[in-house]
Parts: structure tokens; C-alpha cells; sequence
């Protein structure tokens, strides 16, 4: 069964069915292997409209999921804990201070784990392979027993769940075909939602499809010089993701949460490091890529600590060059909430949250997608609240708590008429 006609059935949107249609021709046409140079672009450009958006797309999808992005434990970071400093990050979610992305052995990455059913994405009528030992790289990804269990419950069957079988297989399929490339210039999508109505075996489905591709991950790892401190860090997102996704929809599994992320991980894009996580991007211009930039995000695993920050941003300076020594830095780039220059008017000079804005040259301000994309995005991700689905009304804003300063900010903007907004910041390496 081919990916569009198995969407239609299970009722997604046609502009998921359509991109499925997309992988399938992708999958096809790197099949095919085309001998004529006409034939070769023909395939080049399915595939690449498999996996190419609108640049204005990029910074409304960055956020869109990192409130679930990691956290084994999916313990959200307070508003009051990202305000004031800390000295530690929890050890649960990464390494340390004197231990960020410290080189280690990385002969022992992922020791073990890569199973006698890594196979890979077959042709149609086999599909993906799933891994024999899941249970076992379920405990590598951080997963938590009760979310394992669940997952191992729902393992999809070819001939039993056909339709979930071929969106799998062009999900992992998709990850596959773009091991180790980074984030075009012209963005990445996340995966589409499954419909609400859909099984426990849909609910985890996009789960399957990322695990089935950490074995080869776990190699590109290895072969790289990743230490295994930061291969686990970064399959971790797996967990945190469960957990986030029970905790905001009161469901198990992934599938209600748009995963932007965690298929960049799964591929080799995007790396957990201390405080931050990092995305392997192009600076690209109209005729082209013009250099390499690694994209900054703040997962919600603790305070924002200056020092803590530093450290992950200085190590990821320095291991990504010995790992993609063929990607030199220009330098880094983030698309942030927290970069908002209005939070200067809550918040005292000295707080986590300014003092990582003063590490940024902030661009100019963009007319966004819609005027309360700013006040959505602050909303789920500085105050762990599902937003509306347009802009705040009166009575939204007397349903969220005043016990902090980042709520009663938020609240006294919007009844003064005013927006936050998502900004951009560039750092140039030293």
C-alpha cells in the first residue's frame, strides 16, 4: 500500500496525504536510480520537495514542539526557575558543568544496541524492519517504564495494521534518505499530526519510526567521535516527548504533537549538548549555501543558567568542527521567545533570560504570521498553557496564574494591546 493512499484512509488532511505522496516518490525515484542526467534532477527535486518549506515557515515550526523536546522525566521548567539563576542542570537530562560534551569513549557509543533487525526501509510490501531489541534501546532513548510498556504494546504488524505500516515505512524511510544532512536553509516541517481518533498503534506510530533508525544513528555517532554522553542526551528527546505529549493531551504516545525535533535528531541534524541543543543548518543565500550555522534551543530541562549556557554553547564550538570537519562555523543562530527585547521591561537586568539575550546580535523584527504567533508561542512555552486557537481574549487572560513575574508580564501586555514576539539572534564565532 502506498503512503498518500494510506493517509486518505486513516483520515488525515490532504496536505499530510500529499506529503506522504511526496516520500513515497522520493523513496521511488532513489530506487530507480535513474541513469539520464534530465531523469537524475527529476529525482533530485522529488525528493527534494519531500522535505523543503517556505523560509517563513521555519521560525513558527522551530518552537512548535520544544516544550516536549526533552525531559525523561517531563518536568517542565518553571517561569520563576528560568528568572533566576542555578547552579546545576539536572543530571537526568544531559551532562553538567565540567562535563559538557566532554569527549569520551566513543568506541563505546551505544555498546550493543544495534540489534539483528536494523535492516533498514525495504522496498513496498516490506517496509520498515523494526528493531528485534526495542525494550532495550526504549531504556537508551530515556523512556519511562510506563511509556515502554505502552509502546511495546502497540508494535505495529504489517499485515495487521497495513495503513500504519507504509506511513511508518516512509517516515523512517525519509530519515533514512537524509542521514547526516543538515537543515536546509529553506527549513524543515514537522511531521504531521495523526488524527484524534486514531488506535494506540497510531498514537506510538511515529515512535516506531524514530526507533527503528537509532541503531544507524548510534553508528554515524560512533564513526563521528560523538561521546556517548551526548548520544544519549540526544536520543532522550524520545522520552521527554512521551512524557510531554501525556502531560499536555492526557494520552499516551507522540502522535497529537507535531514533531519538529526529533526527527532531526533521529537523522543526524541535531545534537543535545549540556544546556542546549544544536542544529547543523545552512546559511544560505538565493543562489546557494554560503557557510554553516548551528541553530541554539533551550529545551525546558532546568534553569537557564549563564554560566551553564556558556559552556554548552563553547563545547558545541568546539566539538562540532572535529565531528563535521567539513561544515566550518560561521556561527550560530536562535529563533526564540527569549529573545524578545520587551521582556526587558519585566524582568530585572541580571536574570538568566536577558543575560542570554545580551549574547546576541538580534535582528530586526519580521512581520509575523499572524499578530499573536509571539503570544502563542510564550504562552506553551514560557507558561506550559495550550494556547487558543486565535488571538487571547479577555477571559483567556483571567484563566492564567499571576504567581510569577513571566505570567503577570504576559497578562499586562496583552490588556495593554501589545504582543510579544519571536526574534532572531546571531553570534558570530570569536
Amino acid at each position: 500500500m502506498d503512503a498518500r493512499t494510506a493517509a486518505q484512509r486513516l483520515g488525515f488532511p490532504p496536505e499530510a496525504c500529499t506529503r506522504f505522496a511526496a516520500m513515497d516518490a522520493a523513496r521511488s525515484a532513489e530506487t530507480a536510480r535513474l541513469p539520464e542526467a534530465a531523469h537524475g534532477q527529476e529525482a533530485a527535486d522529488v525528493v527534494e520537495s519531500a522535505r523543503m518549506v517556505e523560509p517563513s515557515h521555519l521560525a513558527e515550526q522551530v518552537y512548535v514542539e520544544e516544550s516536549g523536546h526533552r525531559g525523561g522525566s517531563a518536568r517542565m521548567v518553571g517561569t520563576a526557575d528560568l528568572a533566576k539563576p542555578a547552579d546545576v542542570v539536572n543530571p537526568a537530562h544531559g551532562a553538567g558543568p565540567g562535563q559538557v560534551g566532554e569527549p569520551g569513549q566513543a568506541d563505546g557509543v551505544g555498546a550493543g544496541l544495534e540489534g539483528d533487525a536494523v535492516g533498514g526501509v525495504g522496498e513496498a510490501g516490506g517496509g520498515v524492519r523494526l528493531p528485534a531489541d526495542a525494550g532495550e534501546l526504549l531504556d537508551y532513548c530515556g523512556v519511562a517504564e510506563r511509556d515502554r510498556v505502552e509502546m511495546l504494546a502497540a508494535r505495529p504488524d504489517a499485515e495487521r495494521d497495513p495503513e500504519w505500516w507504509a506511513l511508518i515505512s516512509a517516515l523512517a524511510g525519509s530519515l533514512e534518505r537524509e542521514m547526516e544532512a543538515p537543515l536546509p536553509s529553506t527549513g524543515h516541517t514537522a511531521w504531521p499530526v495523526v488524527p484524534e481518533s486514531s488506535t494506540a498503534v497510531g498514537m506510538w506510530a511515529w515512535a516506531w519510526a524514530l526507533l527503528a533508525n537509532v541503531p544507524r544513528l548510534l553508528e554515524v555517532h560512533r564513526r563521528r567521535g560523538v561521546p556517548e554522553t551526548v548520544s544519549r542526551a540526544t536520543v532522550g528527546a524520545l522520552g521527554g516527548v512521551m512524557g510531554s505529549h501525556r502531560q499536555i493531551y492526557g494520552r499516551s504516545g507522540v502522535g497529537l504533537m507535531p514533531l519538529w525535533g526529533p526527527p532531526l535528531r533521529f537523522r543526524g541534524a541535531d545534537y543535545e549538548i549540556g544546556r542546549h541543543s544544536f542544529t547543523r543548518t545552512h546559511l544560505g543565500l538565493g543562489d546557494g549555501v554560503a557557510g554553516h550555522l548551528l541553530m541554539v534551543h533551550v529545551p525546558p530541562i532546568g534553569p537557564l543558567d549563564p554560566v551553564v549556557s556558556e559552556q554548552s554553547i563553547a563545547a558545541a564550538a568546539r566539538l562540532f568542527p572535529q565531528w563535521y570537519p567539513d561544515e566550518p562555523l560561521f556561527g550560530f543562530v536562535c529563533p526564540s521567545w527569549l529573545l524578545d527585547p520587551q521582556l526587558a521591561e519585566y524582568l530585572p537586568a541580571d536574570s538568566n533570560i536577558l543575560t542570554f539575550q545580551r549574547r546576541f546580535t538580534i535582528l530586526p523584527l519580521l512581520p509575523p504570521s499572524t499578530p499573536y504567533e509571539g503570544d502563542h508561542e510564550l504562552m506553551r512555552l514560557a507558561l506550559h498553557l495550550d494556547p487558543p486557537q486565535g488571538a487571547l481574549t479577555a477571559e483567556d487572560l483571567d484563566r492564567i496564574p499571576q504567581d510569577t513575574t513571566l505570567q503577570r508580564a504576559f497578562v499586562s501586555h496583552l490588556r495593554d494591546g501589545r504582543h510579544f514576539h519571536l526574534r532572531i539572534g546571531l553570534r558570530q564565532l570569536a
